[in-house]
């Protein structure tokens, strides 16, 4: 059986019952169909990552980042929070190296708010930081707008449109990957 490349699902939420992990469990089912890629859910608590330049657990850190530079592709979930993505992502993403394991890889953005327009404002700063760091930021994204509408306490998605529009990204990323 041949190994499965992996593709790195960066969480920006530690809150219980989140629904950032909640939509990116979506994402990651889509890509577990697959039969050359495998989802690899990476959260700030997994790692116990600490803003830069503070003392953390240095081997959880090199495992964060090596787990990165051996995907092939990544996805960035966030939740909007005042009008940006979550300090939550941010520090995911400062704590990868210099230059960034992202660098070179495609990168696919999803996010959720509770606003009636989702995640919008906090995709397009996403968007920006991403291709900073050296990603090939594909123009396919999900916004998910009042998130609380479309999830049960399952984790399960209430809204078959919803549910594409959060497959459709990681269909996306494989076809990109597929195709390239």
């Amino acid at each position: 059986m041949k190994t499965k490349n992996n593709i790195a699902i960066f969480v920006g939420s530690i809150r219980e019952k989140n629904y950032t992990l909640k939509a990116a469990k979506i994402i990651a089912d889509e890509i577990e169909k697959s039969e050359k890629y495998n989802p690899d859910i990476l959260t700030l608590n997994e790692f116990n990552l600490t803003l830069p330049g503070h003392t953390g657990d240095k081997t959880k850190l090199e495992k964060f980042r090596s787990k990165v530079a051996g995907a092939v592709g990544v996805v960035m979930v966030t939740p909007e929070y005042n009008g940006s993505l979550s300090s939550v992502l941010k520090v995911m993403i400062e704590n990868l190296s210099y230059p960034s394991e992202v660098n070179g890889k495609p990168v696919v953005l999803a996010g959720v708010a509770s606003g009636d327009i989702g995640a919008v404002k906090s995709l397009e700063h996403l968007r920006s930081i991403c291709a900073h760091i050296g990603g090939i930021v594909l123009p396919k994204q999900a916004s998910v707008p009042n998130v609380e509408d479309y999830f049960d306490d399952n984790d399960n998605c209430t809204d078959a449109k919803i549910e594409r529009r959060l497959r459709s990204v990681a269909k996306y990323l494989i076809g990109y990957l597929e195709n390239k």
